[in-house]
C-alpha cells in the first residue's frame, strides 16, 4: 500500500509544479503548497483505506456466520436423522405390543 501513496503523491506532486489553479470568483491564483496537497491526499487515501478495511471486516464477518449456519444445519440434519430412527423404532414396539394384545398365542 505505501507504494501506491507514493505514486499518487508523485503524480500530484508533478501536475501541482506543472500548472496553477486559478480561483476565477475573485481572479487571484491560488496554489496549494506541496506539504498541503501531500497531507490532503493522505487523509483522503486513509479514508479509503479504512471504508476498504470496514468492508473486509463485514465481508469475514458474513463468512464466518455462513460457516456457523452451516455447522447448525449439520446438526440439524443428525437430530433429524436420529428423531426419525427413534420413532420408526416406537412404532415397531407399539406395533409388536398390540399384536400379542389381539394374538396372546405368539408370546
Amino acid at each position: 500500500m505505501k507504494l501506491t501513496y507514493d505514486l499518487v503523491l508523485c503524480a500530484f506532486l508533478l501536475i501541482l509544479n506543472s500548472a496553477k489553479s486559478v480561483n476565477y470568483q475573485n481572479s487571484k491564483e491560488t496554489i496549494l503548497s506541496q506539504s498541503e496537497l501531500i497531507e490532503a491526499l493522505r487523509k483522503v487515501l486513509r479514508e479509503k483505506e479504512e471504508k476498504v478495511e470496514n468492508a473486509e471486516e463485514i465481508s469475514r464477518w458474513f463468512e464466518k456466520m455462513t460457516e456457523l449456519m452451516s455447522i447448525v444445519s449439520q446438526i440439524d440434519k443428525f437430530l433429524n436423522q436420529r428423531a426419525k430412527k427413534l420413532a420408526e423404532s416406537l412404532v415397531v414396539l407399539v406395533d409388536d405390543d398390540k399384536s400379542k394384545e389381539i394374538n396372546p398365542s405368539v408370546i
